[in-house]
């Protein structure tokens, strides 16, 4: 429509995404010290993932949700795993 507050937008599509790097952070106490460690690591995830998206909103109000189409990790190196996230967000 012609007022973007209430106009109407639905989207269909795919995300590529390419990992760069993956790093652990644990945080602790010991005998009072607080520590903080940073392991990088390969991990055996997947180093390309898509995501089908579906985006659907009015106005400034958009839903979205995303699942995975391929597994987090490689073949036979972790569990059979396909992410999915779903929310809520306020363009204005």
């Amino acid at each position: 429509g012609k007022d973007p507050d209430k106009s109407f937008h639905f989207s269909v599509g795919a995300v590529v995404s390419y990992r760069i790097g993956s790093r652990v952070k644990q945080k602790y106490s010991v005998d009072d010290q607080n520590r903080k460690d940073i392991n990088r690591g390969h991990y055996h995830i997947s180093p390309f993932l898509v995501d089908a998206s579906v985006r659907m909103g009015v106005g400034s109000f958009t839903a979205f949700a995303n699942y995975a189409l391929t597994p987090l990790f490689e073949n036979n190196k972790g569990p059979e795993y396909y992410p999915f996230s779903a929310g809520i967000s306020l363009n204005f």
